[in-house]
């Protein structure tokens, strides 16, 4: 079981649950984990990097999900991977509609973004939490100029979106609550639903833009790329973009 917090329409869900904990911890009082928050709309919806999620009411499922962080080093690093294969997982229970996943969090359907991650760790008094955000797109159509050639929805009709928020919220944090008992430890799942292997991709690091093809997701999670010059880089965090849906190795 878990402790749920709505709200009709909030900043940000991950902004809500620090507010959260802190306030717990200024009052003395025990905050119940894990808890859920969840709203019908963000008015500042968070993206990795600073960038923002676009979160109209009444279109998506935006909900963040707060528990202990991992005392295991080796299990915090995988945070993000295991949660895209849950909540892929979740999605693909609800609606018939299994996802790919762009490294390192996001997930596609039809080379179009319907669902993005964002796990964050924040430390209140003396202990260390991790939030983790999920917005997924569920019948959102129209998007902000900058995103509308990149993201998409699952296409759930607008009659049925309250239903389909209902299902997909309890079934993603019974999904994602079952990585603490040990499910989804294999990196099987998520190399197989990758979007990026076999993919050029471009990414900046140290400030240089690289050019080179996916070729290994490794076993903490990280993104190998062959460069152009034949040398391999590792990616552990960041973000890339596909050069070229179409390339392949």
């Amino acid at each position: 079981m878990f402790e749920i917090y709505k709200y009709k329409t909030i900043d940000s869900t991950n902004t809500e649950a620090k507010r959260l904990l802190q306030k717990a911890e200024a009052d003395h009082d025990c905050f119940v984990m894990p808890a859920i928050v969840v709203a019908d709309g963000q008015t500042a919806g968070r993206g990795r990097q600073g960038k923002t999620f676009y979160s109209p009411a009444g279109t998506g499922l935006y909900m963040s999900i707060v528990d202990e962080f991992p005392a295991d080093e080796s299990e915090a690093a995988l945070i993000t991977v295991r949660t895209s294969i849950a909540v892929s997982d979740a999605i693909f229970e609800c609606t018939g509609i299994m996802p790919g996943i762009k490294w390192v969090n996001d997930l596609y359907v039809d080379n179009l973004k319907v669902c993005g991650i964002l796990a964050e760790s924040v430390l209140v008094g003396s202990k260390k939490y991790v939030i983790i955000g999920i917005g997924v797109n569920i019948s959102t159509e129209i998007f902000p100029t900058e995103s509308s050639c990149i993201a998409g929805s699952l296409g759930v009709k607008s009659a049925d979106v309250e239903e389909m928020k209902h299902k997909l919220c309890a079934k993603i944090a019974q999904k994602v609550l079952s990585i603490k008992t040990g499910a989804y430890r294999e990196l099987a799942a998520y190399r197989e639903r990758s979007v990026v292997l076999g993919k050029m991709v471009e990414y900046v690091k140290n400030g240089k833009t690289q050019k080179g093809i996916a070729i290994e997701i490794t076993e903490n999670g990280g993104l190998a790329v062959k460069l152009e010059d034949g040398s391999r880089d590792l990616l552990q965090s960041g973000e890339i973009s596909l050069a070229k849906w179409g390339s392949a190795l």
